[in-house]
């Protein structure tokens, strides 16, 4: 009886999968084109370069995608807050990859994580006791490293800036004895500065995932993205990830199989809101 029982529970479970892969393919049959959203400044993640191109891992990830999905992808780089404001005002349809925040999730709804990463807080090594403890710390506009430190260091005063490599060139001219950044931008311009030997880094702050975000409510497009992830070549994946991130082993095959297992609870997840809308006449 046990047996049988498990087949049919098994066969439930297909059945359930082959309705959800439908439902996502006419979820996002329309859609033939996104424009993502991301900093212009956030290297190795995206930037432009000499030539004007977008350019960074995120960049090629997004051509993956498109190419996986028969997608056209379209990028608008500009400042951090600008590409949160492009999101939020429907003037790009995708936000590249963020960290959630409470104030965030007002206006984005969260989809697959791109990669975890981790931020951490510098310092001069020529900064005194107490501008290392409670003197300015320099961050980003919009960044989570501004929302981090104004809800978890209260009393550190901060300095904002429009982008990363503003913030690391006033370091570097000792304007700030301390600043936050995610570990792979701030590397890369404290090389571009000439100051990795000056400054020291004092703490990680937090490690956390960099997930893809739509405008809230665009639940059609998040699903059409959630299925659309599944379906690009893991070999890509990593070379990608190795192109970018050298010093660094690319993503291994459990975190790949961990993503493509997220997916699926979001397929499930959606089946059983949809049975649920149905049975209360919603939809």
């Amino acid at each position: 009886m046990i047996r049988h029982l498990t087949v049919r529970i098994l066969m439930l479970l297909i059945i359930l999968l082959m309705i959800g892969t439908i439902a996502f393919a006419q979820a996002g049959e329309n859609i033939s084109r996104l424009i993502i959203a991301h900093d212009a400044n956030y290297p190795p993640f995206s930037f432009i370069d000499e030539s004007g191109s977008p350019k960074g891992y995120l960049i090629d990830i997004w051509r993956a995608f498109g190419k996986a999905n028969s997608v056209e992808i379209k990028f608008k780089l500009g400042t951090w807050q600008e590409s949160l404001d492009m999101v939020k005002n429907g003037e790009a349809d995708v936000h590249g990859g963020l960290f959630f925040s409470v104030e965030r999730d007002r206006f984005l709804d969260y989809g697959p994580t791109v990669t975890d990463l981790s931020t951490h807080l510098y310092i001069l090594k020529e900064a005194t006791t107490d501008e290392a403890t409670k003197g300015i710390v320099g961050v980003v506009r919009g960044g989570y490293e501004e929302y981090y430190m104004r809800n978890n260091r209260p009393d550190r005063p901060l300095l904002l800036f429009d982008q990363n490599q503003t913030m690391i060139e006033a370091a570097s001219k000792s304007s700030i004895k301390a600043f936050v950044a995610d570990q792979p931008t701030g590397t890369y311009y404290m090389h571009i500065y000439g100051i990795g030997d000056l400054v020291k880094d004092a703490e990680t702050l937090y490690t956390k995932a960099m997930r893809v975000a739509v405008g809230n409510g665009k639940h059609g497009m998040l699903e059409f993205i959630s299925y659309g992830w599944m379906k690009m070549d893991k070999t890509e994946l990593k070379y990608i990830h190795g192109k970018w991130f050298l010093a660094k082993e690319p993503n291994p095959d459990w975190l790949l199989s961990g993503i493509g297992i997220a997916v699926l609870a979001l397929i499930i997840a959606f089946i059983i809101r949809k049975i649920g809308r149905r049975a209360h006449g919603l939809d």
